[in-house]
């Protein structure tokens, strides 16, 4: 929300950092896309995984390098994991909790992503307001984004048989 902004303190013009929106917005379409066979291959769990870790760890590279160019690649790393994770995460939770209720368990976990999206960037805000620009609002996402992945490393799928697949322990 705060990248454009933070774009243009930088130097960046108008619709260079309008654009980086964009390239969020389209990494996570790609992301989407081809993360199927990817999860095929090293099992959705680890996958899943993996992309909240690339999200969460995007933020250093906004926080370290700054420069526009690292801002374009912060936006193509943070949309790529973004695109994954949010592919995966009905599979995740079908692994995790089975059909039955299934609209429940993802209306829970949409309706939590939908509380954290908006309490975010007003968190976020409320910290650039009072520290005066942008450092430890990028501090916040980055230490948000990491203990959201710290939260799922425990995550466990077990095979049909009632053991724990290597594939999909992640």
């Amino acid at each position: 929300m705060y990248l454009p902004a933070f774009a243009l303190k930088g130097g960046a013009g108008h619709v260079a950092a309008s654009a980086l929106l964009s390239l969020i917005g389209g990494m996570s379409i790609l992301g989407r896309l081809g993360c199927g066979g990817l999860g095929e291959r090293i099992g959705i769990t680890r996958l899943f995984k993996g992309s909240v870790l690339l999200m969460g760890a995007s933020y250093a590279l906004w926080l370290i390098l700054p420069a526009y160019g690292w801002l374009v690649v912060f936006a193509a790393v943070l949309g790529l994991g973004y695109g994954i994770r949010i592919a995966l995460a009905p599979a995740v939770l079908i692994e995790l909790f089975g059909l039955r209720n299934l609209g429940a368990t993802l209306g829970i976990f949409f309706t939590a992503s939908g509380i954290s999206a908006v309490l975010g960037p007003m968190i976020a805000g409320w910290i650039l307001d009072r520290s005066g620009g942008y450092w430890w609002g990028i501090v916040f996402a980055l230490g948000a984004g990491m203990l959201g992945f710290l939260a799922i490393i425990p995550l466990r799928i077990a095979a049909p048989e009632g053991r724990v697949s290597a594939r999909d322990t992640g």
